[in-house]
């Protein structure tokens, strides 16, 4: 993917990309049921990034940390390693938020 474009796009611009050997596609639904919804709604070639367990250390006790604290660096680089993530990788993440919970936090 040699051409430069915004890091927000849509979807007539992921069409342009479609097949690019570079593109990884995240689904990044931060709901409960995050994994049904996925299952049942993802685009086509998306992998699934789960908020809880892949984008942040979720501890017993939320007044310890946060409702939702960064993992620590070397489990956030294997989980992205995981999704197929690479130093020569475009990402491209949407949630059910229109991009303002769980991808803003995997594009963060």
């Amino acid at each position: 993917m040699a051409e430069r474009i915004s890091p927000l796009i849509d979807a007539a611009t992921l069409l342009k990309f479609r097949g690019d050997s570079n593109l990884v596609l995240v689904d990044a639904n931060g709901a409960p049921d995050a994994r049904s919804t996925y299952d049942d709604h993802h685009l086509e070639g998306a992998v699934f990034v789960d908020m809880n367990k892949q984008l942040a250390e979720v501890g017993p006790n939320a007044a310890q940390g946060g409702r939702h604290p960064l993992p620590v660096a070397e489990k956030f680089a294997a989980s992205l390693s995981t999704l197929g993530i690479t130093p020569d990788s475009h990402v491209v993440a949407y949630d059910d938020k229109n991009g303002s919970n769980a991808a803003a936090r995997l594009w963060w």
